[in-house]
C-alpha cells in the first residue's frame, strides 16, 4: 500500500529530484527500495513580436508580443523588452524588432519570431506665398512657405531636394481681381517626407496713373438767344511709373461727372499709337447754359 514520493521542487536548475519510497509499505514484506530520478525539463515558449508603423518623426510606439502558452505557469513573468533597429529615415525602414533583453527564467526555452518597424513619411505642406501685383505689370516672383518638418529641420538640413512649379493662369492683359497660384509637386523630391500642395493667391490691383485735364473750360452757345452748347472735356492719362515698370493704360476707362453726376465712361485712347503709357479721353458734353452769360 502506500504511494510513492519525490523530493519537493519545480525549478529546472533543481532538477533532478529524487523518487522517494514514500508510504509503500507491506507488513508481511521487507521492502529493498531502488529509487530513481524525477527530470523536469525547460518549458518552450513560444514568442512572436507585433509588427509596428510609426510616421517619420513621432516616436516608436510600444514593441509588443505575443506568447504561447498562455498564462505561465505558477503566475511567472516575463522581464526585459524588446528593441528595434536603430534608424529613422524612411529609406531604412523596415527596422528589425528584435528580441532585446526579453527573457524568462532558467525554467524555460524562449523561441523568439521577430517583426519590423515600418517609418512612413511624414507630410510636409507646401503653400504657395500670396502675392500682389497691378495690372499690366508683369507677375511678381513667386515664393513659398513650408510646413510640418521634423526634427527641428529646416529645408536645407532635410532631405528635400528640389523645388517645386508655382505657376498662375493671369496674364498682365489680366483685369483686377484674384488669381489663384497653382502649387505643383515640380522636381520636389523626398524619401522621409510626402507632399501636401497649397495653392495660393495672386491679387492684382488696379494701375497707377496720373489723370490731367486738358479739355476746354468755356463754352459758347450757337447764339444769343440759345441756351445749349458743347462742352469738351478731355483727360489725359499718364501710367505712372514709380513702381518701376513700364504699364500699359490701353484699356484704362475715364468716368465723367458734372456737378457730381456721371454723364459719360470713355475708352482711354492713345496718343502715339504703340507707346502705351500715354493716352486721351474726350466727352463732348452737352450743358444747358442760363443766365446773362453768353460764353
Amino acid at each position: 500500500t502506500g504511494s510513492l514520493t519525490r523530493a519537493p521542487g519545480e525549478s529546472v536548475t533543481g532538477s533532478p529530484y529524487a523518487i522517494l519510497l514514500g508510504s509503500v509499505a507491506n507488513a508481511n514484506y521487507t521492502i529493498n527500495y531502488a529509487g530513481a530520478p524525477f527530470t523536469i525539463t525547460k518549458l518552450t515558449v513560444n514568442v512572436t513580436a507585433v509588427a509596428k508603423t510609426k510616421i517619420y518623426g513621432d516616436t516608436d510606439p510600444a514593441l509588443t508580443y505575443t506568447f504561447l502558452p498562455t498564462p505561465l505557469p505558477f503566475g511567472d513573468t516575463f522581464s526585459g523588452a524588446l528593441a528595434r533597429v536603430a534608424g529613422e529615415d524612411v529609406s531604412g525602414s523596415p527596422y528589425a524588432i528584435n528580441q532585446g533583453t526579453l527573457v524568462l527564467s532558467t525554467n524555460y526555452t524562449l523561441a523568439y519570431t521577430g517583426a519590423s518597424l515600418t517609418i512612413t513619411p511624414a507630410v510636409l505642406t507646401v503653400t504657395a506665398d500670396p502675392k500682389s501685383s497691378q495690372y499690366s505689370d508683369p507677375d511678381p516672383a513667386f515664393t513659398l512657405t513650408y510646413s510640418g518638418f521634423k526634427f527641428g529641420q529646416t529645408l536645407g538640413t532635410s532631405d528635400v531636394s528640389g523645388a517645386p512649379s508655382l505657376t498662375t493662369n493671369a496674364l498682365n492683359t489680366s483685369g483686377p481681381g484674384s488669381y489663384t497660384i497653382f502649387t505643383a509637386v515640380g522636381t520636389l523630391l523626398s524619401s522621409n517626407y510626402s507632399f501636401n500642395l497649397v495653392n495660393g493667391t495672386l491679387t492684382i490691383t488696379k494701375e497707377d496713373a496720373c489723370a490731367v485735364y486738358s479739355g476746354v473750360y468755356f463754352a459758347s452757345t450757337s447764339s444769343p438767344s440759345s441756351s445749349n452748347a458743347t462742352i469738351t472735356l478731355a483727360v489725359t492719362v499718364y501710367e505712372d511709373v514709380t513702381d518701376g515698370y513700364t504699364g500699359d493704360i490701353r484699356n484704362a476707362e475715364v468716368e465723367f461727372y458734372v456737378d457730381g453726376s456721371l454723364k459719360a465712361t470713355k475708352q482711354v485712347g492713345l496718343v502715339t499709337p504703340g507707346f502705351n503709357t500715354v493716352g486721351t479721353a474726350v466727352y463732348d458734353c452737352p450743358v444747358s447754359i442760363t443766365g446773362n452769360s453768353q460764353d
